[in-house]
């Protein structure tokens, strides 16, 4: 299969559980292999309307997950890393009962999805663009504490002036004086949403659980910022 090039912020089988089940029963789909129109109740904000959309497009951005490459190509393989952990999450939840015990690796897997779904939403990265404008002089000075440091990294990256003590110390100073503009790019999100999902995850393995599932003829609400 292709890799797609608009990717759920959402996944999508996270939004089929939200499907609306009396259209979706009178289309007569089979539950769980046939999910194309499914359809969900939105409220926009910003145009603050409620209407019904399916979840095919729904919270689909291109290429959100892919690594931009220096050629100017994109590497999805964030994007298969995520969808290989929804398909095991999503079988999961479709096994899920009342009274059911889970596996441990099932436990993890549960972990790190709702780990990820804290760091893989938009507002995670407005709030990073916003935490580095906040904080650039402490970032600077934990990423570039010396000169060693300095020229360590520019010896990884392949670049000359790491043999030049004098281009050294004059980027060094330029770094610190803010000479140099300091971006977040989306490679280094990326890098950042698994880092710290994988802290958050270990987390939550220490916590007690609790399941709830919603009362017949109830409904639970969800967000593009479910966690």
């Amino acid at each position: 299969m292709s890799d797609p090039k608009n990717q759920h912020l959402l996944p999508r089988f996270y939004l089929n559980l939200f499907c609306d089940e009396k259209i979706y029963q009178q289309e007569n789909h089979d539950e769980y292999k046939n999910r194309s129109r499914c359809r969900v109740w939105v409220h926009d904000k910003q145009q603050g309307r409620i209407r019904e959309r399916g979840v095919n497009n729904l919270s689909t951005v291109r290429h959100y997950y892919s690594l931009d490459e220096p050629d100017g190509g994109r590497d999805p393989s964030p994007e298969r890393v995520l969808a290989r952990l929804e398909g095991r999450v999503s079988q999961i939840m479709k096994d899920l009962r009342y009274g059911s015990r889970l596996r441990r690796d099932e436990v993890v897997d549960l972990a790190t999805f709702m780990a990820v779904m804290k760091f893989r939403v938009s507002s995670y990265r407005t709030f990073s663009a916003g935490h580095v404008a906040q904080n650039e002089a402490r970032i600077r000075m934990t990423a570039f504490p010396s000169l060693e440091a300095l020229r360590q990294d520019l010896r990884r990256h392949g670049h000359p002036e790491a043999e030049d003590p004098e281009a050294v110390e004059r980027v060094f100073r330029d770094i610190h004086s803010g000479a140099y503009e300091m971006t977040v790019t989306k490679n280094h999100m990326l890098l950042h949403m698994f880092s710290h999902s994988q802290k958050i995850a270990k987390l939550l393995l220490q916590q007690n659980w609790t399941f709830a599932w919603a009362l017949k003829g109830g409904s639970f609400a969800t967000s593009d910022d479910p966690v």
